[in-house]
């Protein structure tokens, strides 16, 4: 692949691209973000938001695009936040794991994630607020408003370094996504990377759209 994809292109699945992913967010914010990462990476994933704001409802949608969008994909992702619901925020996860999906989720906000491309945090930031305040004190998000474009030009350079922080943080917390801080976005960062080097496009001849 040659050419940049069309960020529009991830708002549905294109089968003339294998392996083939479906990702399901809880927010915009976090659909732009990735939508950024796959077009750096130059592969095309199928990333949504979920039909609702609950972890729950991510996990519904994602069951209902596996059947209604005719696609068979190699691995169904939904990614939600505790926020300020923990009971909902871990049934959510049981029920993506009885799914076979994989929960890719944040304790307490997927502003975590940002977070960690610059510091390593094992105490907890107690709720999204707090966690959002944190951010702010940082170089780059002095005016962050849930830019999903603006976390990945202000953290792509430190991507690596973020995923090992996270690594590190889930081995720490026991891989216990109710304990906070916890996130595991680094999986499906690493997923990305993968598809890099095994997906294929079966299109005509020339570089994709």
């Amino acid at each position: 692949m040659t050419k940049r994809i069309s960020i529009r292109s991830y708002r549905k699945p294109d089968t003339l691209y294998s392996p083939l992913d479906l990702v399901v967010c809880e927010g915009e914010t976090v659909v732009d973000y990735l939508c950024e990462i796959a077009r750096s990476l130059r592969i095309h994933v199928h990333i949504c938001k979920g039909d609702g704001t609950d972890p729950k409802s991510i996990v519904n949608t994602a069951k209902r695009k596996s059947k209604e969008d005719g696609v068979k994909y190699d691995k169904i992702f939904c990614v939600f936040d505790r926020d300020n619901d923990l009971s909902g925020y871990l049934e959510a996860i049981e029920l993506c794991k009885s799914k076979k999906y994989v929960p890719v989720v944040s304790n307490p906000c997927f502003e975590l994630w940002p977070f960690l491309h610059f510091q390593i945090r094992e105490s907890g930031f107690g709720n999204p607020q707090q966690m959002v305040k944190a951010l702010k004190r940082l170089p780059g998000f002095e005016n962050y408003d849930k830019d999903g474009v603006q976390i990945f030009n202000a953290t792509f350079h430190l991507i690596d370094t973020a995923c090992k922080r996270a690594s590190s943080l889930v081995s720490k917390q026991h891989d216990d996504p109710k304990e906070d801080p916890y996130t595991n976005i680094h999986i499906l960062i690493k997923r990305f990377q993968i598809l890099k080097e095994e997906q294929n496009y079966f299109g005509p001849r020339g570089s994709p759209k």
